[in-house]
């Protein structure tokens, strides 16, 4: 959402300037970052879970199988090089378990984006820029603009036409 309000205030800037919209630009663009902050700050908390409970179950099923071992191996039923290997085959599984997490977030991220995508195709913009109605037949008459003034943040405010009339005749 931040991108998408970002990039029509940036490609659309004259129209915005135009309209002295800029307040209302800087309060869209606020708020979808708000929203891209709390979904960050979201998937930063789960992903910081999901790793946290994979830690604990790949080092507690280590300290585990070193305490199995040692009353087995105390027994003479088992040597260091079995339980070296056990121990090296029981790292790559659960590794390949935190790799599985990695991959199942990636997908949650994917899912969101084809969202956005599919909102991004339906949108309909509130302003219609096709069509509209317009005036048939002829116009004759005057129009008169007087203390016509615009102001942009930051700026003071400026008078641009004073007194000016415009006639329309055929």
């Amino acid at each position: 959402m931040m991108n998408t309000v970002a990039e029509e205030s940036f490609s659309n800037v004259r129209t915005v300037k135009a309209f002295s919209t800029e307040q209302t630009e800087i309060d869209r663009f606020m708020k979808g970052n708000k929203v891209v902050y709390e979904a960050g700050a979201k998937k930063a908390f789960y992903q910081g879970l999901m790793s946290l409970v994979a830690s604990v179950i790949l080092y507690g099923s280590m300290i585990g199988c070193i305490l199995v071992a040692r009353i087995i191996y105390d027994d003479n039923g088992i040597t260091v090089g079995e339980v070296t290997s056990f121990m090296y085959y029981l790292l790559q599984l659960v590794f390949n378990f935190m790799m599985m997490s990695m991959v199942f977030a990636n997908v949650a991220s994917i899912m969101g984006a084809s969202d956005k995508i599919c909102e991004l195709m339906q949108y309909q913009p509130a302003i219609l820029s096709r069509g509209g109605d317009s005036i048939s037949g002829e116009i004759n008459g005057e129009l008169e603009v007087r203390n016509v003034k615009f102001h942009y943040p930051g700026k003071p405010e400026t008078p641009i036409l004073r007194g000016v009339s415009f006639t329309v005749d055929n």
